[in-house]
């Protein structure tokens, strides 16, 4: 997933968010039988300011 350090962020709940160099990697941490998923860091900021104002 690109060559640079990532970065895990806490967040309460059941979703972990990892921030890599190229994308940002999503996963529900109650339920590992789910595969993670990750998107560009332009979607996920795109998502973010949607969630934050919906």
């Amino acid at each position: 997933m690109g060559g640079g350090p990532t970065r895990t962020v806490p967040v309460a709940g059941c979703v972990q968010v990892a921030v890599a160099e190229l994308a940002v990697c999503v996963r529900d941490s109650k339920d590992l039988t789910r595969p993670h998923f990750s998107v560009g860091r332009d979607g996920w900021t795109s998502f973010v300011r949607y969630a934050a104002h919906g």
